[in-house]
């Protein structure tokens, strides 16, 4: 199994010179989900928010051999 991670960064709460805090900030905060959902197990999800409140990512548990990429209305 693998975990697949997709983060939408096109919007205002990742604009320059703050990209890197943003994508530093969601990423610790879909670290905290995983651990407090315990997302461990392949078919098992979490969704992450920016600093405006939008949902910019999503972690997917899934079998090696299949991968899928996401767009922003799969997101939810």
């Amino acid at each position: 199994m693998k975990a697949v991670i997709e983060i939408e960064m096109d919007n205002d709460a990742f604009m320059h010179p703050d990209t890197s805090l943003e994508l530093s900030r969601v990423l610790a905060r879909m670290g905290d989900d995983i651990e407090r959902m315990q997302i461990n197990d392949v078919g098992h999800y979490t969704t992450v928010t920016d600093l405006n409140g939008n949902t910019v990512g999503r972690l997917d548990i899934v079998e090696d051999e299949h991968v899928d990429t996401y767009n922003e209305e799969n997101l939810t």
